[in-house]
């Protein structure tokens, strides 16, 4: 009995504690930044994270071979590139972060900061200063909110919104407890089991994760729903763009007074956008092909919806771009880099 009794209190100790903890965005804050640096590993208490695709890692389907390709950029020196008068800036997210600075072209000195917040620097003034954005389509509506782009409150905040920052406090709670009792390695068969039943009987993927109309690629679940500021699909009113522009000119106006020469946008669509256009919401080219945009624009979106095999641009279970997708939009941002340092 004193056995049963002790169970029966550790385990009521560890709901209670559960319970307190899932909806206290710090301290789950502080939980999710620890397992990051340290529960990454292949003992019992680690989390999972197989390295395929972090979609397929998400829902459990890195056991799929369809989804399992694998995480290698080839970042080459630019040809033609003996010039260097550039001091090149970018302020970019994980679509951008691996990439070095010798890959662009005519760049003398190279400065990445992974948002506009942190983006601290010094102006070479022997040099043309050039300050490249780099948005996700599924970010833009978030990060130009307001003055968001330079407060990092509001920004990295998916994880403590529930993904698409739409979902009620169920959702949150429910999310955050299979996270604090359930997300080890302990139980990873199990998941394994059940991620591939669902996915080779339904025809369906689990969590934040969706499969496309073909069932070959996995997209981030919010990114195709119908609603939500993170969607491909979701209506963007007239008057949304109007006020995207205006942020947009601001930042541009903003960093051009600070002395840079060139100020350039850049969005990496998402790849329901690309892939699954049926219902897209034209966000990318409503913002570019505006005429009062006063930043300059890296059109990606034409490249990518026009290219021979768009199919081969985004890893298969990941939100990011492959070394396709990757050397495409490399190109478009040297050839521009090669019209500044010509000038």
């Amino acid at each position: 009995m004193l056995v049963k009794k002790l169970f029966a209190y550790l385990f009521l100790l560890i709901g209670t504690a559960a319970l307190v903890t899932a909806p206290a965005v710090p301290i789950m804050s502080k939980i999710w930044k620890w397992n990051s640096e340290h529960g990454m590993n292949d003992k019992w208490y680690g989390k999972h994270n197989s390295g395929w695709g972090d979609l397929a890692n998400m829902a459990y389907l890195d056991c799929v071979p369809e989804f399992q390709e694998g995480y290698t950029y080839d970042f080459k020196h630019p040809e033609n590139d003996s010039v260097k008068n550039i001091a090149l800036y970018l302020i970019g997210d994980s679509y951008t972060e691996l990439v070095p600075g010798f890959a662009f072209a005519h760049t003398h000195s190279f400065q990445y900061s992974h948002n506009s917040k942190q983006f601290k620097y010094t102006l070479d003034t022997s040099k043309k200063n050039v300050l490249l954005i780099e948005i996700t389509e599924r970010f833009v509506i978030n990060l130009l909110r307001g003055r968001d782009f330079f407060d990092t409150s509001a920004q990295n905040s998916s994880l403590s919104k529930g993904g698409d920052g739409k979902k009620n406090f169920g959702a949150i709670m429910n999310k955050n407890l299979e996270y604090l009792l359930l997300d080890y390695n302990l139980f990873n068969d199990v998941k394994f089991a059940k991620a591939k039943f669902n996915y080779r009987v339904f025809g369906r993927a689990s969590g934040d994760v969706a499969l496309s109309e073909n069932k070959k690629y996995l997209f981030f679940k919010p990114t195709v729903s119908r609603q939500g500021i993170f969607s491909s699909y979701a209506p963007v009113a007239d008057t949304q763009i109007n006020y995207l522009v205006s942020t947009l000119n601001y930042i541009h106006s903003f960093y051009q007074d600070q002395g840079f020469e060139e100020v350039i946008l850049t969005i990496i669509p998402s790849p329901a956008s690309i892939l699954q256009p049926a219902n897209y919401n034209q966000m990318i080219p409503r913002l570019q092909e505006r005429s009062d945009l006063e930043m300059p624009f890296v059109d990606l979106y034409s490249i990518f919806s026009n290219a021979q095999q768009p199919e081969r641009i985004y890893r298969v279970g990941d939100t990011h771009w492959n070394n396709k997708g990757m050397q495409l939009w490399l190109g478009l941002i040297n050839d521009r880099l090669s019209v500044i340092s010509s000038r």
